[in-house]
C-alpha cells in the first residue's frame, strides 16, 4: 500500500522550500555552469548486440536516454509513440500492436505475434499484451527501424524495440521514488533501488504502484469506467564470480487492470444496439468520445510472471552470452462487442501463455580486419484458450431495463483450445575491413517454426473436438543482411544496407480446419548518414524502399479470427534526426519521418460495410452471429497501409535555468501525425492533429536529491483513436487519454 498524495498537499510542499531560507546558489556557480563546455554527449548503443557509438552503426535508430525519459515522465511503453516519428501504438481491441513505417499486425489469435520485436532487458517478449509495460525502472529505449530479421528474429519484419532497465550496481548504491497525482484521481509511486550487497554481489529492486478512474463517462451505470489499476515488481541480482564473467538473475510480477481499451464507442454510432433500440420506439444518441454506453462492464487484466537468467563471459576471442528466460501470462478479457447500451453480444475471453526462451551468442572481438558473431535461439510456448466464450442475448434489451444477472443468453460458441510452438533459429554475421574508412558486414539468420493445433472444442456442451488437419505446420526462411559503411572521418558515416524480414505463418486455434496463412516477408534498401557535423551536434538521416509481400491481416468474424495474405505492398520514406545542445542550458531535438506506403495489390480485402437492411431480412434475425455490420469483399489495391501516417514529426526543448531559487528544467515536446486509416477501405480515420505535452521540474537549493514537477499531457485536449474492434455487429474505438494534468514530487538517493 502506499499513501494518496494530494496535488494541493504537493504544492504546499513546494511553497514550504521556498520559505526554508535553504542555501542559494552563489552568482559565481551560476557562471561556471553557464560557461561549460556545450559538446553533446556521447550516444552509446546496442542495435547490432553490442556496445557501439550510436554513429558507427549502420541502423536506422531512435534512442531515447535516460535523461529524456526522466523528463517525459514516461511510465510504460505506449508512451513512446509521441517521442519516435514513424512508430504508432495502437491496439486492436486489448492487445498493442506498435507499427513501424506501416509494417504491423491485425490478428491477435492464440499463437499470433507482434511483428515489431520487443526485448525487455535482452529477453524476447513473445506476447502482444506483454509487450505492454510498465517501466518504473527505464535507462534506455532504442526504436530500430526496418526489417531485423537477422539479428532479432523472424517477427521483426518491421523493427525493433528494445528496452533496458536498471543493472545491478556493484560499486555504490543510489535509487530514485516518485510519488505523483494528477487528473481523473491518477494516484502512483514509482522507483527503484540498486547496489552492493556485498563483494561480487549487487541487487535491484523496482516498484510501480499506479491507480486512477476511467478516461470516459458511463452512460448506463454512472461514474466512470473502470479506470487503471497496475503492479509491478522487479528484482535483480547480479554476481561476478571471476574478472570478466557475470550472472544477472532476474524476476518479475506485473498485475495491470485497465478498462481504456474496450471502454470506447461504435465508430459514427452504428452499432446492433442502435438499430434494435429504434425498432423498439427508442431514440438514443451515441455516446462522444469521452463517453461509453457499453451494457456490461468491459475491463482487461493481465497477468505475468517470470525468471530469466542472463550469463557473460568475457573472453579473449570475445563475448559469450546465455540467456534463458521462463513467463507465464494470463489474460483475461471482458468486451461488450456491440459498444451500446442494448445488451445484445458479448465475449470473454480467458488466453494463457507460456514462453521459454533460450539464447546462446557469441560476439567476437576485432581480429586484424575480421570481425565474427552468431549465436543459436530456441522458444517453446503453449497458448491455450480456456476459454474463449462468445455470447448473443435471447432476450436483448437495454441495459437499464433489467438485471443482467437473469438475462437469458445464447453461448453461441465456446473455443477451447491450445497451440504449441517450437521455434529454433542460427544466425551468424561477419564483418570485413576492405580500408581504415571501409567496413562491409554480411550475415543471415535460418528460422524453423513448427505449430500444432493440440487441441480445440468449438463447442464444450456436446463435446465436439476438432483437429487440423495441417498438423504440424512448419515455416522456414533464411533472411539475409549485407551493410557498407563508409567513416569520412571521425565524425561522419555513410551506409547502404540490405535486409529482409521474416514473420511465420499462422495455424488458427480458434479455426484449425482452416489452412495456415503463409508468412509474410519484407525485402528492404536503406541508404543513410550518421555524424556530428558540430561537437554540440549529432544528424541522422535515412532513406528505405520495402518491398512487402504475403501481408498478414486479419478480421474477427464471430466467433473467429479469419487470416488471409495480401499480395503485396511497397513503401518508400525518409527519417531525419537531430539533437542539438545549444548551449550549456538548452538543447532541442527533432524527429520527422515521411512514409509513402500502399497496398500494391490486394483486390479481396476482408472488410466490413454498414448495412442494416441486410440484416433486419435476415431469416435469423436478431439471434445470430451475422449483424448489421456485413463483411464483404474489397478491393484495396492502391490503399494506403493502415496504421501508416504520411508524415509524423516531434519537436521537443530542454531548457535548464538555474538562479538563487534552485534549479529549473523546462521540457516541452510537440508531436503532429498527419493521419492514418486503421482499416482497409478507409472508413475508421484518424484525422491529422498535434499534440502537446509539457513539464515544469523545480529542484530546490541546497536539496539536491528533492524535485517537485508539474506536468500537462495533450493540452490541446486532441482527439486521437487508439483502438479499433470490428466485428458483425459494430466497429467499435476507443481513444487515447485526453488532457491530463499532474504534479510529483522525485527523491533521489
Amino acid at each position: 500500500m502506499y499513501a494518496r498524495v494530494s496535488v494541493s498537499r504537493m504544492l504546499a510542499a513546494l511553497q514550504l522550500g521556498v520559505a526554508a531560507g535553504l542555501v542559494p546558489l552563489s552568482s559565481t556557480e551560476v557562471r561556471a555552469e553557464v560557461g561549460a563546455s556545450v559538446a553533446i554527449e556521447e550516444v552509446v548503443v546496442t542495435a547490432q548486440r553490442r556496445a557501439e557509438r550510436f554513429e558507427e552503426v549502420p541502423v536506422s535508430v531512435t534512442v531515447l536516454p535516460e535523461a529524456r525519459l526522466e523528463q517525459v515522465g514516461l511510465i510504460a511503453t505506449t508512451d513512446l509513440e509521441r517521442l519516435v516519428p514513424g512508430l504508432e501504438l495502437t491496439f486492436n481491441g486489448g492487445f498493442l500492436q506498435p507499427a513501424i513505417r506501416g509494417i504491423t499486425s491485425q490478428g491477435s489469435d492464440a499463437g499470433d505475434s507482434s511483428n515489431v520485436a520487443v526485448y525487455l532487458d535482452g529477453v524476447y517478449q513473445p506476447s502482444q499484451i506483454g509487450q505492454l509495460m510498465d517501466l518504473p525502472d527505464v535507462t534506455q529505449i532504442q526504436v530500430l527501424k526496418g526489417p531485423q530479421g537477422t539479428l532479432y528474429g523472424q517477427n521483426a519484419t518491421g523493427g525493433a524495440i528494445l528496452v533496458t532497465t536498471v543493472e545491478p550496481e556493484l560499486t555504490e548504491a543510489r535509487g530514485r521514488l516518485v510519488v505523483g497525482g494528477g487528473s481523473f484521481d491518477e494516484r502512483s509511486v514509482r522507483g527503484f533501488w540498486t547496489g552492493p550487497l556485498a563483494e561480487d554481489w549487487a541487487a535491484t529492486f523496482a516498484l510501480l504502484r499506479a491507480e486512477r478512474e476511467g478516461f470516459r463517462r458511463d452512460r448506463v451505470r454512472g461514474g466512470r469506467d473502470a479506470g487503471l489499476s497496475s503492479l509491478l515488481l522487479r528484482g535483480k541480482l547480479r554476481h561476478e564470480p571471476w574478472d570478466g564473467a557475470s550472472l544477472l538473475l532476474t524476476a518479475h510480477l506485473s498485475d495491470r487492470r485497465d478498462s481504456a481499451p474496450y471502454a470506447g464507442t461504435p465508430w459514427r454510432g452504428r452499432s446492433v444496439g442502435y438499430v434494435l433500440a429504434e425498432l423498439g420506439g427508442l431514440s438514443v444518441d451515441p455516446p462522444a468520445w469521452k463517453e461509453s454506453d457499453t451494457s456490461r462492464p468491459v475491463d482487461t487484466h493481465a497477468e505475468s510472471k517470470g525468471i530469466s537468467l542472463k550469463g557473460i563471459e568475457e573472453t579473449r576471442f570475445g563475448t559469450i552470452e546465455y540467456l534463458a528466460s521462463h513467463s507465464r501470462q494470463r489474460h483475461h478479457l471482458e468486451v461488450d462487442v456491440d459498444y451500446s447500451f442494448f445488451h445484445h453480444s458479448d465475449v470473454t475471453v480467458h488466453l494463457e501463455q507460456e514462453y521459454l526462451v533460450q539464447e546462446l551468442n557469441f560476439l567476437g572481438d576485432q581480429r586484424g580486419a575480421w570481425r565474427l558473431a552468431g549465436g543459436l535461439f530456441r522458444l517453446d510456448g503453449l497458448d491455450r484458450f480456456a476459454p474463449n466464450t462468445f455470447r448473443v442475448a435471447l432476450q436483448p434489451g437495454p441495459a437499464p431495463l433489467f438485471d443482467e444477472r437473469l438475462a437469458t443468453l445464447a453461448p453461441v460458441s465456446f473455443t477451447w483450445g491450445e497451440m504449441k510452438r517450437e521455434i529454433v533459429a542460427a544466425w551468424t554475421e561477419v564483418s570485413y575491413e576492405f580500408s581504415p574508412r571501409l567496413t562491409g558486414t554480411i550475415g543471415g539468420r535460418y528460422s524453423d517454426e513448427k505449430q500444432r493445433v493440440a487441441a480445440n472444442f468449438r463447442d464444450r456442451l456436446s463435446a465436439v473436438q476438432e483437429a487440423s488437419p495441417w498438423n504440424p505446420a512448419t515455416f522456414t526462411e533464411f533472411t539475409p543482411r549485407v551493410t557498407l559503411r563508409f567513416a569520412a572521418g571521425d565524425r561522419h558515416n555513410f551506409y547502404l544496407s540490405y535486409a529482409e524480414g521474416f514473420k511465420s505463418g499462422i495455424l488458427s486455434v480458434a479455426a484449425p480446419e482452416a489452412p495456415p496463412v503463409d508468412p509474410e516477408r519484407v525485402w528492404a534498401v536503406e541508404g543513410g548518414y550518421k555524424g556530428k557535423p558540430f561537437d554540440s551536434l549529432n544528424l541522422a538521416v535515412a532513406v528505405f524502399h520495402y518491398d512487402y509481400r504475403d501481408l498478414q491481416v486479419a478480421r474477427w468474424v464471430a466467433p473467429d479470427y479469419l487470416y488471409q495474405n495480401a499480395a503485396r505492398a511497397s513503401a518508400v520514406g525518409a527519417d531525419l534526426d537531430l539533437s542539438w545542445q545549444a548551449t550549456e542550458r538548452l538543447e532541442l531535438s527533432a524527429g520527422i519521418a515521411w512514409l509513402d506506403a500502399e497496398y500494391d495489390e490486394f483486390p479481396e480485402a476482408g472488410a466490413y460495410r454498414w448495412d442494416p437492411q441486410a440484416w433486419l431480412g435476415s431469416p435469423t434475425f436478431p439471434f445470430s452471429p451475422a449483424g448489421p455490420n456485413v463483411g464483404f469483399n474489397y478491393d484495396a489495391s492502391g490503399n494506403r497501409l493502415i496504421r501508416a501516417p504520411r508524415l509524423t514529426a516531434t519537436f521537443s526543448t530542454t531548457w535548464q535555468i538555474v538562479d538563487r531559487l534552485g534549479i529549473w528544467e523546462i521540457y516541452g515536446n510537440a508531436y503532429y501525425n498527419s493521419g492514418y486509416d486503421l482499416e482497409v477501405t478507409g472508413e475508421v480515420h484518424q484525422p491529422a492533429y498535434w499534440q502537446l505535452d509539457a513539464r515544469i521540474q523545480w529542484q530546490p537549493p541546497g536539496a539536491e536529491g528533492v524535485r517537485l514537477a508539474c506536468w500537462v499531457r495533450n493540452l490541446s485536449d486532441e482527439r486521437v483513436l487508439q483502438s479499433l474492434l470490428e466485428t458483425s455487429f459494430a466497429s467499435g474505438v476507443s481513444f487515447a487519454p485526453p488532457r491530463t494534468l499532474g504534479i510529483e514530487v522525485e527523491f533521489v538517493f
